[in-house]
């Protein structure tokens, strides 16, 4: 079985198992969710925010699994501006962010599904926890083909044996051919490779789909 294959098939299996701590009515969000690394990610911010307000005291129950509807409608956007607030030491703007926006998503489940009446996290200033860019983090910076060709040259006469020298200058190529991330780099088997086709590409799994580059 392929690396990207395993990996998909362990973090559903994880999931399975992670799932069982949270209330039923909570687990059918996460089945919204496409992509299994998603998943995964989603729901350790979850269940962050749910155990949080626990041990404040918002919600007066003792575990994740005793939580009901019930106690979703008593959170308002106060309390979850406060925990945003408390992610500030530990969290860059930006994954505070992420994080509201996937509150966002979650809250915006429980009201279609009928377990909230609003969106609290939509009730929130759409510029509070907005993280601050300037034109300077906005450019992306290019390397000029003067440094491009310095650094093959580099990998060449580097103290490698042939075919890690191959492999590296593989690596780059393919790189600054694509677009590819090192994640779909690392999943990359024979078979998706596809070079003597009429149109030479390559299938890569990038958040749970395959595309072709």
């Amino acid at each position: 079985m392929c690396y990207k294959t395993d990996k998909q098939n362990m973090i559903a299996a994880q999931m399975q198992v992670k799932l069982q701590s949270l209330p039923i009515f909570m687990r059918a969000y996460f089945s919204t969710l496409k992509s299994k690394v998603t998943r995964k990610n989603n729901y350790g911010f979850i269940v962050a925010l749910f155990s949080y307000f626990i041990k404040q005291g918002v919600i007066r129950k003792d575990a994740l699994l005793d939580i009901d509807p019930d106690d979703i409608r008593k959170i308002t956007s106060s309390d979850m501006v406060v925990y945003l607030d408390s992610l500030s030491t530990i969290n860059s703007p930006e994954t505070i962010a992420t994080k509201k926006n996937i509150f966002g998503s979650l809250w915006s489940y429980f009201v279609k599904s009928g377990y909230a009446h609003d969106n609290i996290v939509h009730d929130i200033d759409k510029n509070r926890f907005k993280p601050e860019t300037s034109n300077a983090e906005d450019t992306v910076k290019v390397p000029s083909q003067s440094q491009i060709h310095m650094f093959r040259k580099a990998i060449l006469q580097s103290r490698r044996n042939e075919f890690e020298i191959a492999r590296n200058i593989a690596i780059v190529e393919l790189f600054m051919g694509s677009g590819i991330r090192s994640e779909e780099l690392i999943g990359l088997d024979l078979e998706d490779l596809h070079l003597d086709d009429e149109e030479p590409h390559i299938f890569v799994m990038g958040k749970g789909k395959q595309f072709k580059k």
